[in-house]
């Protein structure tokens, strides 16, 4: 499904992985992009009767068709830096690139 602009809620910083330094991996500059972000909920008792939700540091990013990471790249929002795992392009009906799923953790 084609995704609007006005679905893309949130903003995101990227700093794309270049290579591996000799002490540490080496980034590209970062870039804000537009996106969705959805997490995944823990969901635990805590020793209490009532469970309570929690954010998991892992989820999906729904980006703009075309965008490109490479894996390593790091993604940050809300004041938390997260890894991505995967890159994903999807494909609508008539073969055209509908938007780009991004895995992180």
């Amino acid at each position: 499904m084609l995704k609007p602009d006005f679905t893309f809620c949130h903003t995101v910083t990227v700093r794309p992985w270049r290579e591996r330094g000799i002490s540490a991996d080496v980034y590209d500059e970062p870039h804000e992009h537009r996106c969705r972000l959805s997490f995944k909920t823990r969901v635990s008792n805590g020793g209490g009767s009532s469970p309570t939700a929690h954010r998991a540091a892992a989820g999906t990013g729904f980006f703009s068709a075309g965008t490109r990471f490479p894996t390593g790249s790091k993604l940050q929002f809300d004041g938390s830096e997260y890894t991505i795992t995967e890159v994903r392009a999807c494909y609508g009906f008539g073969g055209a690139e509908t938007h780009v799923e991004v895995a992180f953790v």
